[in-house]
């Protein structure tokens, strides 16, 4: 069967609500999906555009014709638009405006916008008028990381929908990820398959080492092996992250408030860190997280590694 809300994963508070809200002929026909990546927003959106387009059950019976064409990513009733090199551009929304023109051939039409803050301000603009008085029986799901990052004048035509972090229990109910992995994925899928890529824990490790070096050389971050992990940009935002969550973790560690910690598999690298006090953890947490900001504003990501370490005060 392809009936899709049946795979989602989570959210089933959500899920009952749309439906509830379908059965009753009450749902809106603009949403905004906010909340983290990698949780399954696009999918709800997707499986809950099969529901609208079944011809036999509200909720999507998964075998009718329709449905299966949604399942297959086929549909004449859904059309899904997501950035081009990180940006929706209005020749983008004019494929949406030449759909709603279409004579309607299935029971709904629905439209996916991805990552809808990555529209311009024209695609924006010549979306406005569809949202606010959409043609009969079509549903627009807008996607963000969360209302802030949508302009008002879009928010304001949408019914927010948040989504949270996955729980842990969820994230395991699908994965055979190590237990450390699951906890650092945060609830998200998309971290999760991160974390499990070959480069990715490389990242990892040479955080974990950085860490371990920080705690009793004063001079390793003039080492060239120190210093290789931050001489690509993509590459020292991850490591800042890597190193924050660490940092936070070995700070938990101390407290032992251990249901707090995602990299649980690292006690050893808490025990090397258990003589610094926890509030000396924490902010060098807090400037790990700077150091990922200023990354962000193009600053040299070799500087911005120096004066990390310089900053940190409780080398040995």
């Amino acid at each position: 069967m392809a009936r899709l809300l049946s795979g989602i994963v989570g959210h089933e508070l959500i899920i009952d609500r749309l439906l509830s809200a379908a059965e009753r002929g009450k749902i809106p026909q603009s949403f905004l999906f906010v909340g983290p990546s990698g949780v399954g927003k696009r999918l709800t959106a997707i499986a809950f555009a099969q529901a609208l387009i079944c011809e036999s059950e509200t909720s999507g019976c998964g075998i009718c014709g329709p449905c299966l064409r949604v399942a297959r990513g086929n549909s004449e009733g859904l059309l899904v638009i997501e950035p081009e090199k990180n940006l929706i551009k209005i020749d983008q929304i004019r494929k949406v405006l030449e759909f709603l023109h279409l004579q309607a051939i299935s029971k709904a039409r629905v439209i996916v916008i991805d990552n809808c803050q990555q529209m311009n301000p024209q695609a924006s603009n010549s979306l406005l008028k569809s949202l606010e008085e959409p043609p009969e029986a079509t549903f627009f799901f807008l996607i963000a990381p969360s209302p802030k990052h949508v302009l008002p004048t879009i928010r304001s035509r949408c019914q927010v929908v948040s989504f949270a972090p996955l729980k842990l229990a969820e994230i395991a109910s699908k994965s055979a990820a190590p237990d450390w992995a699951q906890r650092a994925s945060q609830g998200s899928f998309e971290k999760l398959a991160l974390l499990s890529e070959k480069e990715e824990l490389e990242t990892r490790e040479h955080a974990i080492n950085c860490l371990r070096r920080l705690k009793v050389d004063h001079w390793a971050y003039l080492d060239p092996e120190v210093k290789n992990g931050f001489r690509d940009r993509a590459q020292a935002m991850r490591l800042s992250q890597h190193l924050a969550l660490l940092l936070k973790d070995s700070a938990f560690w101390q407290m032992n408030a251990k249901e707090k910690i995602l990299n649980a598999d690292q006690e050893q690298l808490f025990l090397a860190l258990s003589a610094v006090p926890g509030d000396q953890l924490l902010d060098a947490a807090m400037r790990a997280l700077q150091m990922e900001n200023a990354l962000m504003q193009n600053r040299d990501p070799i500087l911005v590694f120096e004066e990390f370490w310089l900053k940190t005060e409780w080398r040995a």
